[in-house]
């Protein structure tokens, strides 16, 4: 479920945002307008209308967030931001507001390998007023008012603007720093007489000069997200009007292998958004696995289909897709299986040998071994039957294999029968009388 608050990262706003929101802007029109007539408190409308905002459920909507930040004024604080008073510099802030584009997922907001950064920071001053102690009248001015803000991507200056570019491919740490100076002239008069003689009048004292200054610093984790997208579909076997093949792939969000008739699509997470600070919007992933499946059939890992027109497989990740061509070139592989001999005792060696070499499974016995295609086993009474796996394929080799100790057995049984007999009818010759 998604959680209504952030710790550390990014807070959900409390704000009344839900107000300002245009529904006629939105997907979902009439749940935003039955949100926003509730009776629940602004957090929960904007937890809601967070959620409702697209419909892309299963694909990052990017385009949203950014249209939707777009319009963030960066001079204007929210109410979840803190405000720094010092001398006449008063309500200063800097905060980082958004990574465009970005995921927040498990905690951690992971960022594309080129995005943009949007920060807010603003201040006022405000002058004193009234006469000092010990003057007739004071006036107060501005001598120097500078302010630099300065965003850092770790250690590499990005610039001084509200949106700045970016570009890395390993990044730990968005820094920003607002380094305010303000230095105000006080002219001071005193009553002074001009003459002996004069009455006294209210006149130029001195001038001095107050300095404020203040250094705000705002930081923001992050982790640059860029996996490398591949795929790939290979034909494992073909009989009658069917193809059985196997698509692999590495990590990615969404992958779909499309054909004229049929497709598969694999879905890893879930999308929403929620409101993060200073009013921005943010994206949120979560685990959540769906397959859809039309016109073909999926089992133990293979896929068996009809038609392979148009085949083509599109696989994204949190940022970027790609469009990669099906490998439809297909060769039977065959291969062999054969033992050293034919018969064995119970727990005798087995060597067997396949061919060509590669990667083989082999089951035996209830047991399964990984071989090159040279592989050792003990034979074991009564399995006779030997198993050799190629990615899916299977070939059987059949043994014979002799139960020594029961054999043993019956055979000293039968020979201890057969003396007896004898040794019965010798008794029976020489002492027929006896019996």
């Amino acid at each position: 479920m998604k959680p209504k608050f952030f710790i550390g990262i990014l807070a959900l706003l409390v704000l009344p945002l839900s107000l300002a929101l245009d529904c006629n802007s939105i997907a979902n029109k009439q749940w935003c307008h039955d949100i926003q007539t509730s009776n629940i408190s602004p957090a929960e409308k904007n937890y809601l209308l967070g959620d409702i905002l697209s419909d892309k459920k299963q694909y990052p909507d990017h385009q949203l967030i950014s249209d939707w930040n777009s319009k963030i004024d960066g001079t204007i604080p929210t109410s979840d931001i803190s405000l720094t008073n010092n001398g006449v510099i008063q309500k200063a802030w800097i905060k980082v507001l958004s990574v465009m584009p970005s995921v927040l997922y498990n905690n951690t907001l992971l960022i594309s390998p080129n995005g943009k950064i949007l920060t807010g920071y603003n201040y006022e001053i405000k002058l004193p007023s009234g006469t000092a102690s010990g003057d007739c009248k004071t006036e107060y001015s501005l001598s120097e008012n500078k302010a630099t803000p300065n965003v850092f991507l770790d250690n590499t200056l990005l610039g001084s603007s509200h949106l700045l570019s970016y570009s890395s491919s390993q990044s730990n740490l968005i820094t920003a720093k607002y380094e305010i100076k303000v230095v105000t002239k006080v002219v001071h008069y005193k009553l002074k007489k001009p003459c002996s003689s004069c009455s006294r009048r209210c006149l130029y004292d001195r001038t001095t000069y107050q300095t404020d200054s203040l250094s705000l610093v705002d930081t923001l984790p992050v982790k640059v997200y860029n996996p490398t997208l591949w795929a790939n579909f290979s034909i494992k076997d073909q009989y009658w009007n069917t193809t059985k093949a196997k698509l692999t792939s590495g990590e990615f969000a969404n992958l779909e292998l499309n054909f004229n008739e049929s497709f598969l699509k694999e879905h890893h997470y879930v999308f929403s958004q929620v409101f993060g600070v200073g009013g921005t919007l943010l994206l949120q992933a979560e685990d959540k696995n769906d397959t859809e499946i039309n016109n073909l059939d999926l089992s133990e890992g293979y896929l068996y289909l009809k038609n392979l027109n148009n085949c083509s497989i599109n696989v994204s990740d949190f940022f970027k897709s790609k469009v990669i061509p099906c490998n439809l070139d297909f060769t039977k592989f065959e291969f062999s299986a054969e033992t050293d001999k034919i018969s064995y005792q119970n727990g005798e060696e087995i060597s067997l040998t396949v061919n060509p070499k590669g990667n083989y499974y082999v089951e035996y016995a209830n047991q399964s071994y990984v071989t090159n295609g040279d592989l050792k086993i003990k034979a074991v009474y009564p399995n006779n039957r030997i198993t050799v796996i190629h990615d899916g394929n299977a070939i059987e080799t059949y043994i014979q294999v002799q139960n020594t100790q029961p054999i043993g057995l019956f055979t000293s049984l039968t020979t201890f029968g057969l003396l007896n007999y004898v040794l019965i009818g010798v008794v029976r010759r020489y002492w027929g009388t006896m019996w």
